[in-house]
């Protein structure tokens, strides 16, 4: 069974401190190896420089007994003991220098190389890495001089223990960091959500918290409580509009009721009754523009009020309502005549609203 992450493992905080953290040691590691090669390198060729130096004076040596000499020379002229040198017969045994026996992996005549060699010393033998080259004179002999490098070999196993003890420690310290971070956001995330539930549920005063920083959070907090300020002085703007309303359409709509009952109460014959039926939907038609007006400013103020508009061919539609009130005039001893304009109008806003009318008629 698969066991659950812990929450803070699953943030995003979490995820880039870990991924901030593999990078610095990958860049660490790089660098410390690329500052490893380059000293080892760097020693490497001068310990080759002194090897080959030390190898053309020996092999300047005319005779057995010159060369014999001048492996001598070389390792008395050590005051360190780093130097190896030594010559060996055409049967491989040891005729002059400090190294026991000619190893079987050192390669004569070829280009230096590391090569685990013992050492002669007064105290007895050592065996340890050298770097060493081996030529053969033109008698059979064989020459081999080097030198040694176990404080290269140790000084890389220092730097490498050096570098893996010091990254564990702060690959360990990052990830806390991450932890510790991870943690910290996630408790602010926590009440931010709290607050934003309770903001949901309808308390328009509840406001995301802020610890006067200069962080970004803060700065995205501090953003959203000035939307909820605009937000709460909305609601109470369309609460007051709402009231206000319900005291417009009170008003008339009480007119209708009385007069309503009045007729009701009152009339006697139906011209009466007729009247007050006409005077009710006078105040019903006052009731009826005050809605049709809000309806229209909504419109507006949300851009939908062209969504339904289309081309209209004017001057036919005109030609028609001409052709069907014609008889109607000339029944009524009157003319009507029309004709044609230009159509200006201007784009409605939640402020304005303004058209010039397309007609121009006259009736008498």
């Amino acid at each position: 069974m698969r066991l659950p992450l812990p929450e803070f493992v699953r943030t995003t905080t979490f995820r880039w401190a870990v991924g901030a953290s593999a990078a610095f040691a990958l860049c660490t590691l790089l660098m410390f190896g690329f500052a490893l090669f380059a000293t080892i390198r760097f020693t490497t060729q001068n310990i080759d420089t002194l090897v080959t130096g030390a190898m053309e004076r020996i092999e300047r040596a005319s005779t057995r007994d010159a060369v014999i000499q001048a492996v001598e020379d070389h390792l008395q002229e050590d005051t360190r003991g780093v130097r190896l040198a030594a010559l060996f017969g055409a049967d491989g045994q040891r005729i002059a220098g400090n190294i026991r026996a000619l190893p079987s992996d050192l390669r004569v005549d070829a280009a230096q190389q590391y090569v685990r060699l013992t050492r002669l010393e007064a105290r007895g033998s050592e065996r340890a890495i050298f770097r060493a080259v081996a030529h053969r004179l033109a008698n059979g002999d064989t020459v081999v001089v080097g030198r040694d490098v176990s404080e290269v070999v140790q000084f890389e196993r220092i730097v490498r223990e050096t570098l893996t003890l010091g990254l564990i420690p702060a690959l360990a310290l990052s990830i806390a960091t991450g932890i510790l971070l991870s943690v910290r956001a996630q408790r602010r995330v926590s009440l931010v959500n709290g607050r934003v539930q309770r903001i949901m549920a309808g308390d328009l005063r509840e406001r995301l918290p802020t610890r006067d920083s200069n962080d970004p959070f803060d700065k995205l907090a501090s953003g959203v409580n000035k939307m909820l300020d605009e937000i709460e002085t909305l609601v109470k703007s369309i609460a007051s509009v709402g009231n206000d309303i319900a005291h417009d359409l009170r008003t008339p709509l009480t007119r209708v009721r009385i007069c309503l009952e009045r007729g009701r109460d009152n009339a006697k014959t139906p011209e009466e009754l007729r009247e007050v039926i006409n005077q009710a939907i006078v105040r019903l038609d006052q009731s009826l523009a005050v809605i049709t007006a809000l309806l229209r400013i909504s419109e507006i103020e949300h851009t939908r009020r062209f969504d339904a508009f289309r081309k209209v061919a004017l001057v036919d539609l005109l030609r028609e309502v001409h052709e069907l009130y014609e008889p109607i005039s000339e029944d009524r001893n009157s003319s009507c005549r029309w004709r044609p304009m230009r159509i200006s109008m201007r784009m409605p806003t939640a402020t304005s609203y303004s058209k010039r009318l397309p007609i121009s008629s006259t009736t008498r």
